[in-house]
């Protein structure tokens, strides 16, 4: 391959292509012998209040239906759980989903926790 050296004018030929072969390179590093992959920590959310979610939903005259269907869960049969206070946690779409049709900050209504923090992988588990 000849590439013009604009400075002196001379061509220059390089050894290598100039092209990146992206096909290879998710084998190279999955073969790497110093390198394991290491896991993601599960991502979930807490409800912070659940009074106060019941608010917004009584104002916004929001049904558990309807934001069961907004949260993309199939019967409203959780999200009762969650305004009881049976069950904190949820997955983060259904998170984020929630807190977009009621206009407010996923923040404000949730708490975001991983696997990796101390004891809240067990308690997930069994929680959901």
């Amino acid at each position: 391959m000849l590439l013009p050296n604009l400075i002196s004018g001379h061509q220059t030929r390089y050894k290598y292509p100039m092209t990146l072969d992206t096909e290879n390179i998710a084998d190279v590093r999955s073969t790497h012998p110093n390198r394991t992959p290491t896991p993601l920590p599960e991502l979930w959310m807490i409800l912070r209040d659940r009074k106060r979610l019941a608010t917004i939903m009584a104002v916004q005259n929001v049904s558990h239906r309807k934001l069961a269907e907004a949260a993309g869960w199939r019967a409203h049969s959780y999200l009762g759980r969650l305004l009881r206070g049976e069950v904190k946690t949820l997955d983060v779409e259904p998170a984020v989903r929630i807190a977009k049709y009621l206009g407010v900050g996923t923040d404000d209504l949730f708490l975001a926790r991983t696997s990796d923090e101390t004891g809240r992988s067990d308690q997930r588990r069994g929680a959901a």
